[in-house]
């Protein structure tokens, strides 16, 4: 009883030891898009958890001082006869083209609450990853924060999909869509995991995805991972 007392104590200490020298920011945001079309309103939201895990004493020898992971739901708004559009949360594989820039959600509630970087420095960075859970209201974004958007013209099927840039809405789908705004609010609501009731294929194609590894090429490809994260 003594040694496993003395080995429960030394699991404890080397748990706490790990936690105080590699810690994990984390906070939660829910983002809504709103688009409109034959001039009416459709949102659609959804919410994303956020980890950066800080390097301890080996930041200086990995390429960054943190790593960054997320999950969550990606924002579906469903424009009816036009088809539905993503905001996802990755935009790997995106052509070199799309513009503005589309951001990871790891990033984007730091960029809408704080803006872009000033300086870059360590101190700057170490103080907008640990102060983002603190933050309070809604923030509308910036275009040049926005995430990447993806439309499939059949919402049946992930194959029909393709990366559309904001100001493609009008032109790819039709005059009358616009791109409204892009809103996000750090919040401790969870995610309640409705992605898969929107998108009946999302759960097969999450069972694809996890026995074939994601290649990139120069033909977009939705994958699981871009709508729920890591």
């Amino acid at each position: 009883m003594q040694l496993l007392g003395g080995l429960a104590v030394i699991t404890v200490v080397v748990a706490a030891v790990f936690y105080l020298t590699f810690p994990a920011y984390k906070h939660r945001y829910r983002m809504t898009v709103e688009i409109e079309a034959d001039g009416n309103p459709h949102t659609g939201s959804g919410v994303v958890d956020v980890s950066h895990h800080y390097h301890g004493p080996f930041a200086g020898l990995l390429a960054g001082r943190y790593d960054s992971s997320f999950s969550g739901d990606a924002p579906v708004v469903d424009l009816g006869k036009y088809g539905i559009v993503l905001a996802v949360l990755s935009p790997a594989n995106f052509p070199s083209s799309y513009r503005p820039q589309p951001r990871y959600a790891s990033d984007i509630a730091i960029l809408g609450y704080f803006g872009p970087p000033r300086n870059g420095a360590k101190a700057e960075v170490d103080d907008r990853i640990r102060g983002i859970c603190d933050q309070v209201g809604e923030r509308v974004l910036k275009p040049t924060m926005y995430p990447g958007f993806v439309w499939l013209p059949n919402r049946l099927d992930p194959n029909s999909a393709r990366p559309v840039m904001p100001s493609e809405l009008p032109t790819i789908i039709d005059p009358s869509v616009r791109l409204r705004s892009v809103s996000i609010e750090v919040t401790t609501q969870r995610n309640k995991g409705t992605l898969f009731e929107k998108l009946p294929w999302l759960a097969a194609m999450r069972a694809y995805d996890k026995q074939h590894p994601i290649q990139v090429d120069d033909t977009y490809k939705l994958r699981a991972q871009y709508l729920l994260g890591e």
